[in-house]
């Protein structure tokens, strides 16, 4: 006898979050959990073997070299992006053009979001969900530069290494903000969200091959390092949650069913 297919009852204690989250697995299956705990690992090992480092030997961590620690702190920059774009629901990327002719190749949407539109969620459910993932970058890319730049406070011997942290602190928010408002439609965002990577990748390649070794021991990043950081570090992360709670959903609380791109099309 055949399985009788039974209606989803809704469950009044999920949030909305919460909801969107679910219906959003249930739709892409379960791949994008695994991806999501693979990359979830490759950002814990790097962000892990950088603090062990640090505070195990900080001088000796240091003296490896910009191009040692700046390429774990972009790797793991790269992973928790990686993470947010799997998971988030927002259109990552810029509305195609000829999105009606890839409707057609694909049979159906081309983004997720076009499949909540039917279904009883608002358009702010969408916004709330994604940042829940982007606060998960904020934080790892932020935190670790926090700490860098109060274990260079705390120790003078470690003044030499002042202009990689500065580098690295500046990166991580200046990436962190500019990508957020990008991807969360506070400007146009397709040339915006390729500029941003283009930059981030030259700073991590570079950095890998050496590029940057003499500039980053100039004597005024070095003197950025520490209080100076701390606070530009801390002031990113206030402006991010603060833009999203105080302008991004209360604009999307009762907007119609486009982004920004949209109009264009």
């Amino acid at each position: 006898m055949a399985k009788v297919k039974e209606q989803v009852k809704y469950n009044p204690k999920w949030s909305d979050v919460k909801r969107v989250n679910r219906a959003r697995m249930d739709i892409v299956g379960r791949t994008s959990i695994v991806f999501t705990i693979l990359f979830g690992v490759f950002l814990l090992l790097t962000t892990g073997v950088m603090l062990f480092s640090v505070f195990d030997d900080a001088k000796e961590f240091f003296e490896d070299g910009f191009q040692s620690v700046a390429s774990i702190a972009f790797g793991g920059i790269f992973m928790a992006l990686a993470i947010f774009a799997i998971n988030s629901t927002l259109p990552f990327m810029r509305m195609a053009k000829n999105i009606e002719k890839q409707k057609a190749m694909l049979g159906g949407c081309v983004n997720i979001y076009e499949t909540f539109m039917s279904m009883p969620i608002r358009k702010v459910s969408l916004f709330r969900q994604s940042f829940m993932y982007y606060c998960f970058i904020l934080f790892v890319e932020i935190v670790p530069s926090i700490i860098l730049n109060i274990i260079i406070l705390l120790n003078p011997e470690l003044r030499f290494a002042g202009g990689m942290v500065t580098i690295i602190t500046i990166a991580a928010v200046a990436f962190s903000v500019i990508m957020y408002s990008a991807v969360f439609g506070i400007f146009g965002k397709s040339k915006v969200y390729t500029g941003v990577l283009i930059v981030f990748y030259i700073l991590w390649m570079g950095s890998i091959f050496g590029f940057f070794d003499k500039f980053v021991m100039a004597k005024p990043l070095c003197a950025v390092a520490g209080i100076p950081c701390i606070c530009f570090a801390v002031i990113g992360i206030i402006a991010v949650i603060a833009i999203e709670k105080l302008y991004i959903e209360k604009r999307e609380m009762n907007a119609p069913w486009y982004f920004k791109e949209e109009k264009n099309v």
